[in-house]
């Protein structure tokens, strides 16, 4: 499915107090209960990627997360394209699609049923 042009793009982001409003609406489960799942959620998620290599959290069939070390190479300078500037060896957060979200995406149904 397209996104409507007539959307702006600020409108197609689905912000952290509207994803939020949206699990409490589909639930009924308070507010503050959803945002505790979440931060925890990610703060254990996020940790444990970040501190052991290679680490991953998998959701089943859904996505994992996983880090990376880049490699260090010559890059153009953003704020000056003429410029070439080095970056470093940096960790980075990889997001990997599950066999159940990439059906999604293709334009299949979310069932909660497959977990």
């Amino acid at each position: 499915m397209k996104p409507d042009s007539s959307v702006s793009r600020r409108e197609e982001v689905l912000g952290y107090v509207d994803l939020i409003n949206r699990i409490g609406n589909e639930t009924g489960l308070p507010k503050a209960q959803i945002r505790k799942v979440i931060e925890s959620m990610l703060a254990i998620s996020l940790k444990h990627v970040r501190d052991f290599e290679g680490g991953r959290v998998r959701f089943s069939r859904v996505l994992t997360l996983y880090s990376m070390m880049t490699k260090r190479r010559t890059v153009n300078n953003p704020q000056d394209p003429g410029n070439r500037v080095v970056s470093e060896p940096h960790l980075v957060l990889r997001v990997s699609p599950g066999v159940k979200a990439r059906e999604f995406l293709a334009g299949g149904n979310w069932s909660e049923e497959d977990d």
